[in-house]
């Protein structure tokens, strides 16, 4: 690896302690810079702001005055009064004429309390509804305001915005009416941005966060919101409108861009106005100067440091000159300096080091012939350690192969009595578990037993009641087909009524008949026949009523008819049923029958069964008894054989455990052997290397000195 010398590091240290000076300097430069820049814009936004300000609210205060001043016109009050009145009209409309071309946007309206006409410009709008909501502004204005209030809206049709300044017209103490005038405020705004910084931005917005006023009129017309517009700076304006008072101004900087936000309490408005802060605005800095004179004295400084260090390195060139060459392996060289300061006492320092460290190398060489009889011994010592090393392997070798034979036919005799358990082990659960099936077969047998008496029971039982139902049945049929004919009888009685009903009603309408023509005859008698005449009346009335009533029994007739007709056709039906359901009994009574047959002949079976499996399981117990004798035995057995193949894995571990000492014996041996002959080498090496050091006292040429 190349070295690099301390000349070098000096002036690469030199070079990057400048720039990193240079750089440090350029950015206090900036920063400082940009903030005089960014101070110089928040200057020219806060004089924009309270000029723009002033600008828009003296305008607006020209037209208050003139509205005020036309509220307060002793004629136009009087009209007001008197809007009938043709004289007062005229007068008061050249007046208000007057006033309309004073007020900037020669616009002017006015409304009177007696007639709530809409007047603007001379001509009536619309006649005014103060109890519509719409028209909440009129009663605000003409109750609730001293002197003027102010209403701004967008009107989409004209795409302008307009402040409408309503005063109201009192006389005395009374409100008799409203005057004022709309201002078109996007001629204002425009106007505003006449004579502007073309870098200077300006917003117009009112409290609801409308953009009211901008150069781009899209923004007014799709009423855009000013946190839309800037949204990285939504926060900060809402913060900054929280705690921003009336009439005041505040600046805020975000990134590049410096603000202000501007209050015009007279339209509730604010004003938000963005400057960018350029490079060329920090250039055009007094600071500039400055910062190229700090990089001029900073390059001085350079200059003068470099030649001030290249009269320090000189001697420690020298120094270094001398010091490769003792590296070399000459020790016998020295570095002569005169100068009583840091480099002398370094060249003293150097001077002792070269005689301490040819003392040291004479010591080495002396030892070094002590180090060589030494290793000869310890080699031939290693050479006996390895050969009885090696006569202990082949004993543990063949006491090895006897204790291997030994365990293997323990292994042989332990894995068949292991594999006898095992098969003794696996008989004796089978048999634990058919004993175990067999109890379990002997309970479902015993609870079947019992479930087929109680299914029995269930049968006689329900045999009683079907033999009863099939009973009750026939005689419900036998009851039912009485009835029956019963009601047929009534209907053909129904029949005779409804008959003698009709001849009633013939009866009725004969009688009323003759009533009729003695009422005739009366007539014709005169006064002989007027009596008469009463007795036909009261006959006719009679018959009249006989006929209403034959009517209603007629109706009631027919209708008993009708529901005797049903009750036969129900009761036939019924009848039917019954007849079905004896059949179905009779056929349910054979199904029952047969059912006993059956569940008498699996009672017998299922006794047979539960008696075969009782035999079975006292056998199976007896079988089980003598295989738990049989597993106790040969487990004990099992448990000697283990034993005894532990002590012999005992015997093999602790001759494996000697055989690995040996090994790891002879392994030492080897690696100390290894060592040893490295170490002779090392020392064969180090014997050369002190050969190739010329060192002082030592009879050789000694290299010559470096002067300063």
């Amino acid at each position: 690896m190349k070295m690099r010398s301390v000349k070098n590091k000096v002036l690469l240290f030199s070079i990057i302690f400048f720039v990193v000076i240079l750089i440090s300097g350029t950015l206090l430069f900036f920063f400082t810079a940009r903030s005089i820049a960014g101070n110089t814009a928040a200057q020219t936004l806060l004089q924009i702001g309270e000029t723009k300000k002033l600008g828009l609210v003296s305008s607006v205060d020209n037209e208050i005055v003139i509205a005020l001043k036309m509220a307060d016109s002793p004629l136009i009050k009087r009209f007001f009064m008197n809007p009938t009145d043709p004289v007062l009209r005229d007068l008061a409309l050249e007046e208000i004429a007057g006033y309309r071309r004073a007020f900037a946007g020669n616009s002017v309206f006015w409304i009177n309390d007696v007639d709530k006409g809409f007047y603007s410009d001379g001509s009536l709008v619309y006649t005014l509804d103060p109890d519509d909501p719409n028209e909440y502004w009129y009663k605000m204005t003409l109750y609730e305001t001293d002197l003027y209030n102010f209403n701004i809206n967008y009107n989409p049709n004209l795409g302008k915005t307009f402040l409408w300044v309503n005063a109201p017209v009192f006389e005395g103490t009374t409100p008799i009416g409203v005057v004022g005038t709309g201002i078109v405020l996007d001629d204002f705004v425009s106007s505003l941005y006449r004579g502007m910084d073309p870098r200077v931005n300006v917003v117009f917005f009112n409290s609801a966060m409308e953009i009211t006023g901008a150069q781009n009129k899209d923004l007014v017309t799709n009423k855009a919101l000013i946190t839309d517009y800037s949204q990285a700076n939504a926060d900060t304006i809402v913060s900054a409108m929280s705690s921003l008072p009336a009439d005041g101004t505040s600046t805020f900087r975000r990134d590049n861009m410096e603000y202000s936000l501007t209050h015009i309490d007279r339209l509730d408005w604010y004003m938000l106005a963005s400057m960018p802060v350029t490079f060329a605005m920090m250039r055009e800095s007094s600071i500039t100067g400055i910062g190229l004179l700090m990089i001029v004295i900073i390059l001085f400084i350079f200059v003068i440091f470099n030649l001030f260090i290249q009269g320090i390195l000189r001697p420690l060139t020298g120094l270094r000159e001398t010091m490769s060459v003792i590296a070399a392996g000459d020790f016998s060289t020295s570095f002569s300096y005169s100068k009583q300061d840091e480099i002398g006492s370094l060249s003293s320092s150097l001077r002792q080091i070269t005689q301490a460290v040819s003392r040291i190398i004479t010591d080495i060489r002396r030892q070094f012939s002590s180090a060589e009889e030494n290793t000869a011994r310890t080699e031939q010592n290693i050479q006996k350690s390895r050969e009885v090393t090696e006569q202990i392997r082949e004993q543990i070798a063949g006491m090895n192969s006897e204790v291997e034979s030994q365990q293997g036919i323990i292994r042989e005799v332990a894995a068949t009595i292991s594999e006898n358990v095992s098969d003794i082990h696996s008989f004796e659960s089978i048999v634990n578990e058919q004993i175990e099936h067999i109890d379990e077969s002997v309970k479902k047998i015993s609870a079947l037993l019992g479930s087929v008496h109680e299914l029995e029971r269930i049968r006689s039982t329900s045999s009683v009641n079907m033999n009863e139902l099939l009973s009750s049945s026939e005689q419900g049929t036998a009851r039912l087909g009485t009835v029956i004919g019963q009601i047929q009888e009534i209907s053909q009685d129904s029949k005779q009524l409804l008959d003698a009903n009709h001849l009633i009603a013939s009866i009725t309408a004969q009688t009323n008949l003759l009533a009729m023509n003695a009422a005739i005859e009366a007539a014709h008698a005169g006064a002989a026949g007027r009596g008469f005449s009463v007795v036909a009346e009261e006959i006719r009335v009679l018959a009249e009523k006989t006929r209403s009533q034959s009517e209603q029994v007629d109706t009631v007739i027919k209708e008993i008819i009708r529901a005797i007709g049903t009750a036969v056709d129900s009761s036939n039906i019924t009848k039917a049923v019954f007849s079905g359901m004896v059949e179905n009994i009779s056929s349910v009574e054979t199904n029952f029958t047969e059912m006993s047959e059956h569940i008498g002949e699996q009672a017998r079976l299922s006794d047979e069964v539960s008696s075969k499996l009782k035999q079975l399981g006292e056998s199976s117990g007896e079988v089980a008894r003598g295989f738990s004798k049989m597993k106790k035995d040969n487990d004990a057995l099992v448990e000697k054989m283990g034993k005894t193949q532990d002590q012999a894995n005992a015997v093999v571990g602790a001759i494996g455990g000697i055989r690995d000492g040996a090994d790891t014996i002879t392994s030492m041996t080897e690696e100390i052997s290894i060592l040893v002959s490295r170490n002779a080498e090392e020392l064969g090496s180090i014997h050369h290397n002190l050969l190739s050091y010329t060192i002082t006292g030592s009879g050789e040429d000694s290299a010559g000195s470096s002067e300063e």
